[in-house]
């Protein structure tokens, strides 16, 4: 180890010799490398890569900068800011068409079965009062324990087994909620198939459908009616949210071109939503709940055309039948066709957009 004192911008450091000429550098500024010979030495540090040679037995050397660590610095800061806007922008065009995408196909959306006879039938993890497998396996952990020398000499043996403790007690928790979780299960299924309307909204809370819906930003509530075999669901659009109002595409350069889109092509997309995210609904109802009828009625703001602002009326009810919807192909229709099938409300116009129409009342 080496200290040293240089004239000429006075300065201090301390050098530790970590290999055959290489030295790790300490200074107030930071840490650095140098390697070299005694008398001449090439090295980097804060302050950038440098050459030095120095008088030996002085501590006095001459010191030239081999390149400005600040300039370079600053042009990989560029180089980094410049690379993440151009991914920023890489991403916008194929989000664009991914939404338009998902908008134009609501209907043919997968959904998740839920088999309640089954869900109801459904064994326990383990016989209740006795012990289950998570703790099980600690226990086995505990008996294999045997103390090495080390926790012997170091007193530590009852630590190792205080934490082994302190894992049987954790490992118990999680087993008391593997079992509750499945009595829970299987006391709602019992009940969903007994059509109590508090299990039907509770079902809808545990295994909960609308998913794509929800994505996109759209609202959807659902609620019982007199007949328990019928569900309600509102599904407020939020168009202003979910339909881009705008038309994004690359250019030659790789650089991204917005214009407005037209109002045809805005209630296009808008119609397809509507109509195919009815259909989408009334799927993924009938797929979580065994009720042979869903109304869907579907919200969002428009226009009054006597007051000029815009009011949250009803652009489409529906109401659709399970068995009927069943026997239905999806990749190979046109969702607004499709809903004409079942009794409906509904008055579009592609230069007009949707109009107010009435509900459609649930028994």
């Amino acid at each position: 180890m080496q200290w040293g004192m240089i004239a000429m911008g006075l300065g201090f450091r301390k050098s530790i010799k970590i290999g055959k000429g290489v030295r790790l550098n300490v200074s107030k500024r930071g840490i650095g490398l140098s390697a070299g010979v005694k008398g001449f030495r090439i090295g980097t540090g804060p302050s950038g890569s440098r050459m030095r040679a120095t008088v030996p037995g002085t501590g006095v050397y001459y010191e030239k900068r081999l390149g400005a660590k600040t300039t370079s610095k600053n042009n990989s800061s560029h180089v980094v800011n410049q690379t993440n806007t151009n991914l920023n922008l890489s991403n916008e065009v194929p989000n664009y068409e991914k939404r338009v995408e998902t908008i134009s196909n609501m209907h043919k959306m997968p959904v998740n079965r839920i088999d309640w006879i089954q869900l109801s039938n459904t064994s326990p993890p383990f016989p209740e009062n006795a012990i289950g497998p998570n703790e099980e396996q600690v226990l086995g952990k505990l008996k294999k324990f045997k103390p090495s020398m080390m926790d012997k000499l170091f007193s530590r043996v009852e630590a190792r087994k205080e934490i082994i403790h302190e894992e049987r007690l954790d490992a118990v928790k999680v087993d008391t909620e593997l079992f509750n979780d499945w009595q829970s299960s299987t006391q709602l299924a019992k009940k969903v198939l007994k059509k109590e309307r508090q299990a039907l909204m509770d079902a809808l809370v545990k295994f909960p459908p609308y998913q794509y819906h929800l994505a996109l930003g759209s609202r959807v509530s659902a609620y019982t009616t007199t007949d328990n075999n019928v569900i309600n669901i509102e599904f407020n659009i939020n168009s202003n949210v979910v339909i881009p109002d705008e038309i994004k595409t690359l250019t030659k350069t790789g650089k991204v071109s917005t214009r407005k889109m037209g109002v045809t092509r805005f209630n296009e997309l808008l119609n397809l939503y509507v109509t195919g995210g009815a259909i989408a609904i009334a799927k993924e109802t009938f797929a979580t709940l065994p009720v042979s009828t869903v109304n869907v009625h579907c919200i969002d703001a428009i226009i009054n055309p006597s007051t000029g602002i815009k009011e949250n009326n009803v652009l489409l009810s529906v109401v659709f039948d399970k068995k009927q919807l069943d026997i239905i192909i999806y990749d190979h229709i046109n969702p607004e066709e499709t809903i004409k099938l079942f009794r409906h409300n509904m008055n579009f116009l592609k230069t007009k957009g949707f109009q107010s129409v009435e509900r459609i009342e649930g028994d």
